[in-house]
């Protein structure tokens, strides 16, 4: 096994990432939270203002944002089918080739 190949192969059991996520990037995240909240009340008040709002545009915005983030998206399905409904079918070609004994 050569070294470029040796150093790309994943190892069963070990992280690709041993130190796992960066605490800067979660303190980060928490510090912005913060932030963010202080202004919650706020936009609540915006949101509820335009709900009531005569300009269409305005209110379908505000429907939105109450609708997919109080009440959350809907989920939806995705079927993957072949002709007629049939499951689809799957090929899986493994190719070999012994390095070591390939000539020039």
């Amino acid at each position: 096994m050569d070294l470029l190949a040796s150093l790309m192969t994943f190892k069963k059991g070990v992280s690709g990432n041993p130190k796992g996520r960066a605490l800067e990037s979660e303190q980060r995240r928490r510090i912005a939270r913060l932030k963010l909240e202080k202004h919650l009340e706020e936009a609540i008040a915006v949101i509820a203002s335009q709900l009531k709002s005569s300009e269409e545009t305005s209110s379908q915005w505000a429907s939105k944002m109450v609708l997919e983030y109080v009440v959350g998206k809907p989920q939806q399905a995705v079927e993957v089918a072949g002709e007629g409904g049939e499951p689809l079918g799957v090929t899986v070609n493994i190719i070999k080739k012994d390095i070591g004994s390939a000539k020039p």
